[in-house]
C-alpha cells in the first residue's frame, strides 16, 4: 500500500511526494542500508582480491564502483585498504571517495529539506 504525503497547505493543495505506506522511512532503515550495501561490496571486493592469484574469475572494476554508488562505498573503501587492494589505481583511491562525499552532501540536503518542512 502506498500513501500520500502532500506538501504545501493543509488542504491539500500543493505538491505530492509518495512514500511507501506508513510514511517517510525511519532513519533507523536508511542505516540498515547503507550497513547492508556495505557488507556486499566489501565481499566482492575480498572475493575479486582471492580470484586474482587463483585464476578465478574476476570481478569487473564497474561493478566495485556500483556498489559505492549504491551506498556501499565505506565498505568497499575501507576493504581495499585493509586488504591492500586496488590501492593504486587512482580512480578507486580518490573516486570512492568522492562518491562518498557526494552521497553525503546529497542526504544532508535531503534531511535539511525534510526537517525545515517539519516532515522529521
Amino acid at each position: 500500500m502506498v500513501g500520500v504525503l502532500y506538501f504545501g497547505d493543509t488542504a491539500g493543495v500543493g505538491r505530492a511526494a509518495i512514500f511507501p505506506a506508513g510514511g517517510i522511512p525511519d532513519v533507523q532503515n536508511v542505516l540498515y542500508y547503507f550497513a547492508a550495501v556495505s557488507v556486499i561490496g566489501a565481499v566482492v571486493c575480498i572475493y575479486d582480491k582471492l580470484a586474482a592469484p587463483r585464476g578465478w574469475r574476476r570481478v569487473p572494476e564497474r561493478t566495485l564502483f556500483f556498489w559505492a554508488l549504491v551506498g556501499g562505498g565505506p565498505g568497499v573503501y575501507l576493504t581495499m585498504l585493509l586488504i591492500r587492494h586496488k590501492t593504486l589505481h587512482r580512480s578507486f583511491m580518490w573516486g570512492i571517495p568522492a562518491i562518498m562525499i557526494l552521497q553525503i552532501a546529497i542526504l544532508a540536503g535531503i534531511y535539511n529539506i525534510l526537517y525545515s518542512r517539519g516532515l522529521l
